[in-house]
């Protein structure tokens, strides 16, 4: 296969599926509505400069606080 290995691949695979996570938090935050503008702001330049952290930390949050609001 080339040179490359099952170690590659997955290394390769978990790379791509962290980038997708990535956008998707990016995207997500930039078309939701937030309380305050500034709280966008905040949460876009956390996920730009923490990558794959701010990501899951946005996802974690949000994902958190509908719940919450479906619930209630």
């Amino acid at each position: 296969m080339l040179g490359v290995g099952w170690t590659e691949i997955l290394i390769i695979g978990a790379g791509v599926a962290l980038t997708v996570l990535w956008f998707w938090a990016l995207i997500d935050c930039a078309i939701r509505d937030h309380e305050k503008d500034i709280d966008k702001l905040v949460w876009v330049l956390v996920i730009v400069s923490t990558y794959i952290l701010g990501a899951a930390a946005y996802l974690v949050v949000w994902r958190s606080r509908t719940r919450a609001l479906r619930r209630a």
